[in-house]
């Protein structure tokens, strides 16, 4: 489930972030 709580996260309308911002957003949840 974690796979799909993080494209939830990339599809909520969020402001573009780096992808590595947004992996390390991932690693931290």
């Amino acid at each position: 489930t974690l796979r799909r709580q993080n494209l939830n996260l990339v599809r909520l309308p969020i402001p573009p972030l780096p992808h590595l911002e947004l992996y390390k957003l991932s690693v931290n949840w």
